[in-house]
């Protein structure tokens, strides 16, 4: 299975919620966390990758679904202002 596809399929699994940008010069994928939860692969809520257009988009896919497949966990900061927004 291509990256890509694999990436969006747990997008949609996870309520998670995707940002594509592919402009002339730069094609960046953002990817937001669920609710209430950060990737393992940062400690954060959302996780990216980009590079320069024209170069294969294959490695920020495949970077992305790496980041991904190291899973989630509940975000214990109280005061986080993803989770609990003022």
């Amino acid at each position: 299975m291509m990256a890509k596809q694999r990436v969006l399929e747990m997008v949609v699994g996870l309520n998670a919620t995707i940002d594509i940008e592919d402009g002339s010069t730069v094609f960046k994928v953002l990817i937001d966390s669920p609710a209430n939860t950060v990737w393992l692969a940062n400690m954060g809520h959302c996780i990216t990758n980009w590079v320069y257009n024209p170069f294969s988009k294959v490695s920020v896919w495949q970077s992305l679904l790496a980041d991904m497949n190291e899973g989630l966990i509940d975000c214990v900061d109280d005061e986080c202002d993803f989770c609990h927004p003022v």
